[in-house]
């Protein structure tokens, strides 16, 4: 399940295709480094920059290569902040366009809890849209520059079907399952009203997840949480945040 600004998505799915084809050479990029940061003094940075993935499998250079984040870093620093006692300020920094949908309720459950405990602040001067504003509305404070991107709130998911494809190239695919339900999903079979009717409710179950945790977060009009994204300006306007700051830095300069 993504959620996700679609226009990333593509890109994203772009990009794995070019690399299989051999379009696009890949250079191995300046890894980046670790996304938790102490400043002076109480305050943690932690990032969020980049597709939001949880558990990725993959070599740390090809990740960042395809702009990937894995959650599990964030929740492994969310864990390690809250068990020191020296840090009373958390700022989390997101670039992101959204993702995956899997842990984000657990993640976005430590958020809300360390904000109870600690100052939680989150900021973007990039995107913060779905997974990630997902994220962010759990933070006891939102801000953002007036250039960025937050919101589309919502959830959708893919259900690929290669069958016109394989007819055109003469190609036969013969399955064999132990019930009908057993090749949903599958790309080489045409999809029954029955499953796009549970992917519909399975899309439905997540979008209203992710509406009531951003509703708990921040007090925003429903209206507003159908996908549609503002810049930096509007969001104040509508609530998705909290202020605008041109940088981290003079967010930090005037907040803590």
């Amino acid at each position: 399940m993504w959620a996700i600004r679609t226009l990333n998505k593509r890109a994203l799915n772009e990009t794995v295709a070019g690399l299989i084809k051999g379009e696009i050479e890949y250079v191995a990029p300046e890894i980046p480094a670790d996304p938790f940061e102490q400043t002076e003094g109480d305050t943690a940075i932690l990032k969020v920059y980049g597709t939001i993935v949880k558990g990725l499998n993959l070599p740390e250079d090809i990740a960042a290569f395809l702009g990937l984040y894995d959650l599990e870093s964030l929740t492994d620093d969310l864990k390690e902040v809250a068990e020191n006692a020296d840090i009373a300020n958390v700022i989390i920094d997101f670039a992101s366009p959204g993702g995956t949908s899997t842990g984000l309720v657990e993640a976005s459950q430590l958020i809300a809890q360390l904000a109870t405990q600690r100052r939680v602040i989150g900021y973007t001067s990039d995107l913060c849209c779905s997974a990630a504003y997902w994220l962010a509305s759990q933070c006891g404070e939102l801000y953002c520059s007036p250039t960025s991107e937050l919101g589309s709130v919502g959830v959708y998911c893919e259900r690929l079907d290669f069958t016109g494809y394989n007819a055109q190239k003469g190609i036969d695919v013969n399955l064999v399952a132990s019930s009908p339900r057993k090749l949903w999903f599958n790309p080489d079979t045409k999809p029954s009203a029955e499953e796009l009717g549970y992917l519909q409710s399975e899309v439905n179950k997540t979008y209203n997840q992710f509406k009531s945790t951003v509703l708990a977060g921040r007090k925003i009009d429903p209206q507003y949480l159908e996908a549609q994204t503002f810049d930096g300006v509007e969001a104040v306007s509508v609530n998705f945040a909290d202020g605008n700051f041109n940088t981290i830095d003079d967010l930090i300069a005037e907040k803590l």
